[in-house]
């Protein structure tokens, strides 16, 4: 019932859930919809949470179920996700300085071919590389977030990096 203290939670972790999203599915809308969508789903579930465990990895677990979900639902059996969507140029979570000096340019260009190799892979495999690299969590806290366990978060890891 302290909707300022949940503002609270919203502000600090909204800019993380927004980059996760958005590395997932490719896509600036679908990111900010299923960011929205995260963060309402939390609060009216928030009776649920145990106060005893960690806000993020709850947190980041709804986000995940629903991100998958909605991957699922646009995915085509033939077309890997994001195929379609990988020579357009949509901007980048990260952000760079106003001027589109050749360095700036370069960094998009890197980031648009890392996103496009990024859509090519299956869901949870993009899931952990995401969350590892981009997110900078740890192994322990991929395991919880996804749902598995701490062996099976660092094998996902070590088959994606070295397949």
């Amino acid at each position: 019932g302290r909707r300022d203290d949940y503002a609270i939670l919203v502000e600090k972790y909204k800019k993380p859930i927004f980059n996760l999203i958005y590395w997932l599915t490719g896509n600036r809308q679908d990111a900010d919809d299923l960011a929205q969508e995260t963060f309402l789903r939390a609060y009216v579930k928030l009776h649920r949470f145990d106060r005893q465990q960690r806000f993020f990895p709850w947190l980041y677990a709804i986000c995940l179920n629903l991100t998958r979900s909605h991957l699922r639902k646009q995915k085509a059996p033939s077309t890997p996700i994001g195929m379609s969507d990988v020579g357009k140029r949509e901007e980048s979570p990260v952000s760079f300085s106003e001027n589109n000096t050749e360095g700036n340019i370069i960094a998009q260009e890197r980031l648009s071919s890392l996103r496009a190799s990024l859509l090519q892979m299956n869901t949870e495999d993009r899931e952990v590389i995401v969350l590892r690299y981009f997110d900078e969590r740890s192994l322990e806290d991929i395991a919880e977030i996804a749902g598995i366990t701490l062996s099976a978060a660092k094998m996902r890891l070590i088959l994606v990096l070295i397949g």
